[in-house]
Protein backbone atom coordinates (compact mmCIF):
# COMPACT_ATOMS: atom_id res chain seq x y z
CA UNK A 1 0.00 0.00 0.00
CA UNK A 2 0.59 3.45 -0.57
CA UNK A 3 1.63 5.92 2.23
CA UNK A 4 -0.77 7.37 3.96
CA UNK A 5 -0.32 11.12 3.48
CA UNK A 6 0.59 10.87 -0.20
CA UNK A 7 -2.83 8.57 -0.59
CA UNK A 8 -5.81 9.65 1.31
CA UNK A 9 -6.04 12.68 -0.33
CA UNK A 10 -6.43 10.61 -4.16
CA UNK A 11 -8.68 8.15 -3.23
CA UNK A 12 -10.92 9.71 -1.05
CA UNK A 13 -14.44 9.88 -2.80
CA UNK A 14 -16.93 12.44 -2.92
CA UNK A 15 -20.53 11.59 -1.65
CA UNK A 16 -22.29 10.95 -5.14
CA UNK A 17 -25.86 13.04 -5.91
CA UNK A 18 -28.90 11.24 -5.26
CA UNK A 19 -29.19 9.34 -8.09
CA UNK A 20 -32.23 9.41 -10.65
CA UNK A 21 -34.60 7.10 -11.34
CA UNK A 22 -33.72 4.89 -14.86
CA UNK A 23 -37.00 4.57 -16.73
CA UNK A 24 -37.13 1.65 -19.48
CA UNK A 25 -39.82 2.17 -22.55
CA UNK A 26 -40.28 -1.16 -24.07
CA UNK A 27 -40.28 -0.44 -28.09
CA UNK A 28 -43.75 -1.46 -29.67
CA UNK A 29 -43.53 -3.32 -33.19
CA UNK A 30 -44.58 0.01 -34.65
CA UNK A 31 -41.68 2.19 -33.36
CA UNK A 32 -39.43 -0.85 -33.92
CA UNK A 33 -37.33 0.22 -37.13
CA UNK A 34 -38.13 -1.89 -40.29
CA UNK A 35 -35.72 -4.76 -40.87
CA UNK A 36 -35.72 -7.76 -43.31
CA UNK A 37 -34.41 -10.12 -41.37
CA UNK A 38 -33.08 -12.15 -44.02
CA UNK A 39 -31.08 -8.92 -45.29
CA UNK A 40 -30.06 -8.11 -41.78
CA UNK A 41 -28.56 -12.10 -41.24
CA UNK A 42 -26.62 -11.85 -44.67
CA UNK A 43 -25.36 -8.28 -43.22
CA UNK A 44 -23.76 -10.06 -40.41
CA UNK A 45 -22.75 -13.17 -42.37
CA UNK A 46 -21.04 -10.80 -44.29
CA UNK A 47 -19.34 -9.07 -41.57
CA UNK A 48 -18.37 -12.24 -39.49
CA UNK A 49 -16.83 -13.45 -43.13
CA UNK A 50 -14.88 -10.46 -43.76
CA UNK A 51 -13.35 -10.45 -40.03
CA UNK A 52 -12.57 -14.17 -40.54
CA UNK A 53 -11.48 -13.42 -43.64
CA UNK A 54 -9.06 -10.45 -41.87
CA UNK A 55 -8.12 -12.71 -38.73
CA UNK A 56 -6.21 -15.65 -41.53
CA UNK A 57 -4.27 -12.71 -42.55
CA UNK A 58 -2.40 -12.35 -39.46
CA UNK A 59 1.66 -12.49 -40.28
CA UNK A 60 4.76 -12.04 -38.19
CA UNK A 61 5.04 -9.75 -35.49
CA UNK A 62 7.63 -7.47 -36.46
CA UNK A 63 10.12 -10.20 -35.59
CA UNK A 64 9.50 -10.72 -31.93
CA UNK A 65 12.72 -12.00 -30.95
CA UNK A 66 13.02 -15.42 -29.16
CA UNK A 67 14.30 -15.43 -25.68
CA UNK A 68 18.01 -15.81 -25.72
CA UNK A 69 18.81 -14.93 -29.65
CA UNK A 70 21.39 -11.84 -30.40
CA UNK A 71 18.04 -9.34 -31.33
CA UNK A 72 16.05 -10.66 -27.96
CA UNK A 73 19.67 -9.40 -25.71
CA UNK A 74 20.01 -6.45 -28.35
CA UNK A 75 16.20 -5.80 -26.89
CA UNK A 76 16.71 -6.27 -23.63
CA UNK A 77 19.68 -4.33 -23.56
CA UNK A 78 17.47 -1.31 -24.97
CA UNK A 79 14.63 -1.61 -22.99
CA UNK A 80 16.83 -1.65 -19.89
CA UNK A 81 18.60 1.79 -21.36
CA UNK A 82 15.11 3.00 -21.88
CA UNK A 83 14.16 2.50 -18.21
CA UNK A 84 17.04 3.75 -16.44
CA UNK A 85 17.41 7.07 -18.62
CA UNK A 86 13.31 7.72 -16.98
CA UNK A 87 14.34 6.07 -13.96
CA UNK A 88 17.09 8.75 -13.67
CA UNK A 89 15.37 11.56 -14.52
CA UNK A 90 12.39 10.93 -12.20
CA UNK A 91 14.42 10.02 -9.51
CA UNK A 92 16.00 13.60 -9.21
CA UNK A 93 12.66 15.07 -9.69
CA UNK A 94 10.46 13.26 -7.11
CA UNK A 95 7.43 15.48 -6.22
CA UNK A 96 8.02 16.87 -2.60
CA UNK A 97 4.88 14.75 -0.83
CA UNK A 98 6.39 11.46 -2.37
CA UNK A 99 9.91 11.52 -1.22
CA UNK A 100 9.54 9.60 1.97
CA UNK A 101 6.84 7.06 0.36
CA UNK A 102 9.37 6.21 -2.49
CA UNK A 103 12.16 5.67 0.47
CA UNK A 104 10.20 3.39 2.15
CA UNK A 105 9.13 1.22 -0.79
CA UNK A 106 12.32 1.68 -2.61
CA UNK A 107 14.72 -0.39 -0.21
CA UNK A 108 17.20 -1.20 -3.27
CA UNK A 109 19.63 0.19 -5.09
CA UNK A 110 18.04 -0.44 -8.94
CA UNK A 111 20.25 -2.36 -11.05
CA UNK A 112 19.92 -1.58 -15.08
CA UNK A 113 22.69 -3.38 -16.26
CA UNK A 114 22.08 -5.52 -19.13
CA UNK A 115 24.49 -8.10 -18.14
CA UNK A 116 22.36 -11.59 -17.41
CA UNK A 117 21.80 -11.82 -14.21
CA UNK A 118 20.80 -14.35 -11.17
CA UNK A 119 17.52 -13.18 -10.10
CA UNK A 120 17.25 -14.68 -6.42
CA UNK A 121 13.94 -15.80 -5.40
CA UNK A 122 13.80 -13.34 -2.97
CA UNK A 123 13.65 -10.38 -5.46
CA UNK A 124 11.78 -12.33 -7.83
CA UNK A 125 8.79 -12.48 -5.08
CA UNK A 126 9.39 -8.77 -4.30
CA UNK A 127 8.69 -7.32 -7.50
CA UNK A 128 6.05 -9.90 -7.94
CA UNK A 129 4.10 -8.60 -4.48
CA UNK A 130 5.27 -4.89 -5.40
CA UNK A 131 3.31 -5.30 -8.53
CA UNK A 132 0.31 -4.83 -6.95
CA UNK A 133 0.91 -1.33 -5.53
CA UNK A 134 2.88 -0.30 -8.94
CA UNK A 135 -0.36 -1.37 -11.03
CA UNK A 136 -2.59 1.13 -8.34
CA UNK A 137 -0.15 3.76 -8.37
CA UNK A 138 -0.04 3.43 -12.58
CA UNK A 139 -3.91 4.42 -12.63
CA UNK A 140 -4.82 5.89 -9.47
CA UNK A 141 -1.82 8.32 -8.71
CA UNK A 142 -1.06 11.86 -10.19
CA UNK A 143 2.67 11.67 -8.94
CA UNK A 144 4.67 11.39 -12.59
CA UNK A 145 7.72 11.57 -11.18
CA UNK A 146 7.26 8.82 -8.46
CA UNK A 147 4.75 6.67 -10.54
CA UNK A 148 8.03 6.00 -13.16
CA UNK A 149 10.94 6.00 -10.66
CA UNK A 150 8.97 3.63 -8.37
CA UNK A 151 7.61 1.35 -11.28
CA UNK A 152 11.38 1.16 -13.06
CA UNK A 153 13.02 0.12 -9.33
CA UNK A 154 10.38 -2.40 -9.26
CA UNK A 155 11.55 -3.78 -13.02
CA UNK A 156 14.89 -3.60 -11.95
CA UNK A 157 14.53 -6.12 -9.28
CA UNK A 158 13.45 -8.51 -11.94
CA UNK A 159 14.19 -7.35 -15.35
CA UNK A 160 13.07 -10.45 -17.56
CA UNK A 161 9.79 -10.50 -16.04
CA UNK A 162 7.14 -9.71 -18.44
CA UNK A 163 5.08 -8.53 -15.70
CA UNK A 164 8.15 -5.98 -14.49
CA UNK A 165 8.45 -4.82 -18.32
CA UNK A 166 4.78 -3.87 -19.13
CA UNK A 167 4.80 -2.36 -15.85
CA UNK A 168 7.43 -0.13 -16.65
CA UNK A 169 5.91 0.60 -20.17
CA UNK A 170 2.50 1.74 -18.58
CA UNK A 171 4.54 4.13 -16.28
CA UNK A 172 6.14 5.64 -19.37
CA UNK A 173 3.03 6.36 -21.40
CA UNK A 174 1.28 7.20 -18.22
CA UNK A 175 3.64 10.17 -17.09
CA UNK A 176 3.30 11.27 -20.21
CA UNK A 177 -0.16 11.64 -20.13
CA UNK A 178 -0.21 13.12 -16.69
CA UNK A 179 2.58 15.61 -17.76
CA UNK A 180 1.16 16.28 -20.83
CA UNK A 181 -2.85 15.59 -20.67
CA UNK A 182 -4.11 18.40 -23.56
CA UNK A 183 -5.30 17.25 -26.84
CA UNK A 184 -2.58 20.34 -28.39
CA UNK A 185 -0.14 18.10 -26.62
CA UNK A 186 0.69 14.70 -29.05
CA UNK A 187 4.29 16.84 -30.23
CA UNK A 188 5.41 16.34 -26.43
CA UNK A 189 3.76 12.79 -25.74
CA UNK A 190 5.43 11.07 -28.59
CA UNK A 191 9.39 10.45 -27.42
CA UNK A 192 7.25 9.10 -24.38
CA UNK A 193 5.19 6.81 -26.55
CA UNK A 194 8.28 5.52 -28.56
CA UNK A 195 9.83 4.96 -25.62
CA UNK A 196 7.12 2.64 -24.35
CA UNK A 197 6.51 0.78 -27.40
CA UNK A 198 10.04 -0.53 -27.21
CA UNK A 199 9.63 -1.80 -23.27
CA UNK A 200 6.22 -3.05 -24.47
CA UNK A 201 8.15 -5.13 -27.27
CA UNK A 202 10.46 -6.41 -25.12
CA UNK A 203 7.65 -7.70 -22.16
CA UNK A 204 5.90 -9.43 -25.25
CA UNK A 205 8.60 -10.88 -25.94
CA UNK A 206 9.03 -12.38 -21.87
CA UNK A 207 5.87 -13.57 -22.20
CA UNK A 208 5.73 -16.01 -24.96
CA UNK A 209 7.07 -19.60 -23.93
CA UNK A 210 8.20 -21.95 -26.36
CA UNK A 211 6.96 -19.79 -28.99
CA UNK A 212 3.41 -19.72 -27.45
CA UNK A 213 1.53 -16.77 -26.05
CA UNK A 214 0.92 -17.01 -22.56
CA UNK A 215 -1.70 -15.77 -20.32
CA UNK A 216 0.16 -12.52 -19.66
CA UNK A 217 0.43 -12.21 -23.48
CA UNK A 218 -3.11 -10.87 -23.85
CA UNK A 219 -2.41 -7.48 -22.19
CA UNK A 220 0.50 -6.66 -23.34
CA UNK A 221 -0.76 -6.85 -27.10
CA UNK A 222 -3.66 -5.33 -26.36
CA UNK A 223 -1.55 -2.34 -24.64
CA UNK A 224 1.08 -2.13 -27.37
CA UNK A 225 -1.54 -2.45 -30.21
CA UNK A 226 -3.38 1.09 -28.21
CA UNK A 227 -0.05 3.03 -28.30
CA UNK A 228 0.61 2.15 -31.70
CA UNK A 229 -2.96 3.27 -32.72
CA UNK A 230 -2.18 6.58 -30.35
CA UNK A 231 0.59 7.09 -32.65
CA UNK A 232 -1.41 6.79 -35.54
CA UNK A 233 -0.06 3.66 -36.94
CA UNK A 234 -3.00 1.12 -37.33
CA UNK A 235 -1.58 -1.15 -39.55
CA UNK A 236 1.61 -2.00 -37.14
CA UNK A 237 -1.21 -2.03 -34.05
CA UNK A 238 -3.75 -4.83 -36.12
CA UNK A 239 -1.46 -7.89 -35.91
CA UNK A 240 -0.93 -7.38 -32.30
CA UNK A 241 -4.49 -7.37 -32.13
CA UNK A 242 -5.60 -10.27 -34.20
CA UNK A 243 -3.25 -12.26 -32.52
CA UNK A 244 -5.28 -11.05 -29.61
CA UNK A 245 -8.51 -11.87 -30.86
CA UNK A 246 -6.92 -15.44 -32.02
CA UNK A 247 -5.54 -16.45 -28.54
CA UNK A 248 -8.51 -14.80 -26.91
CA UNK A 249 -11.75 -15.19 -28.91
CA UNK A 250 -13.70 -13.96 -25.96
CA UNK A 251 -11.94 -11.11 -25.04
CA UNK A 252 -13.88 -7.78 -24.75
CA UNK A 253 -10.73 -5.65 -24.31
CA UNK A 254 -9.05 -7.37 -27.62
CA UNK A 255 -12.60 -6.66 -29.45
CA UNK A 256 -12.72 -3.28 -28.56
CA UNK A 257 -9.22 -2.43 -29.36
CA UNK A 258 -10.10 -4.03 -32.62
CA UNK A 259 -13.07 -2.13 -33.34
CA UNK A 260 -10.26 0.73 -32.83
CA UNK A 261 -8.02 0.25 -34.86
CA UNK A 262 -10.52 -0.79 -37.84
CA UNK A 263 -12.10 2.67 -37.22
Amino acid sequence: GMDTGLQTPLVALPPLPPGVALTYTPMTEASAPAMDPALALAEAQQRAQALTADLLTIGRIEDLPAAGSPAFAALRAEALAIVQRRFQASRGTLEPDAVATFQQHVTWTPNFTASTRTVSAADAERARLASFSVAYAITHLDRPQFVLAYAAAVFALDPDSSLGAGNAASAIVTQGERLYPNREDGAALQPFRADAAVVYRYALACSVNQTKWTLRSLGILINLANLYIDLNAPERARPYLLAAKIFAPDSWDAALALAACYE
